[in-house]
């Protein structure tokens, strides 16, 4: 794979690693940072002439050194090598095609805009404010507990919807 194929992968696939990384520490702004360090390195492997034969596996374990060394360097942060492997093999096992995640992410927007409006709001404070679960409470005026069943219930009936909706359009495979 010559350089300008390495950038020409990378820019494919961004929104992959972007997942992944997010996956991995579970803050958008952070996985933002981290996403630029690693586009930095993979660009910096291009022009040196590597070569993986594999992108999405080789990407994601720069992203995993990357996110160790973001939580390293912020000691405050924590991070258990486990579920690093955890998150690491369940991308492994299911790996999705830069086209099948733009297609998940239209569906998981259309499914937002059928949830109830309390279950959006929760969502939104979550994800598009980063907010924490117990500021959400705060802001709610709800109990951190209720917060957290609101969340749990939302993200099971987006991950129905979008699930419901992909086997409509493409057939009983899983996503």
């Amino acid at each position: 794979m010559s350089q300008p194929r390495v950038v020409e992968e990378f820019l494919r696939n961004r929104e992959l690693v972007f997942g992944f990384i997010l996956s991995l520490t579970r803050n958008h702004a952070m996985a933002e940072d981290v996403f630029q360090e690693v586009g930095v390195a993979i660009l910096d492997e291009a022009a040196k002439g590597t070569q993986p034969r594999n992108f999405m596996s080789w990407a994601r374990e720069i992203a995993r050194i990357r996110v160790a060394a973001y939580f390293r360097k912020n000691s405050k942060l924590q991070i258990q090598e486990s579920m690093v492997d955890v998150i690491g093999q369940a991308f492994d096992e299911n790996p999705l095609t830069s086209s099948e995640n733009t297609i998940r992410q239209d569906l998981l927007q259309e499914c937002l805009k059928t949830l109830a409006p309390k279950s959006r709001e929760v969502i939104d404070r979550r994800y598009s404010e980063d907010l924490s679960v117990k500021d959400i409470a705060d802001r709610m005026a709800w109990t951190v507990p209720s917060v957290k069943v609101a969340l749990a219930r939302a993200r099971k009936a987006l991950s129905d919807c979008v699930s419901a909706k992909w086997k409509r359009e493409h057939g009983p495979q899983s996503i």
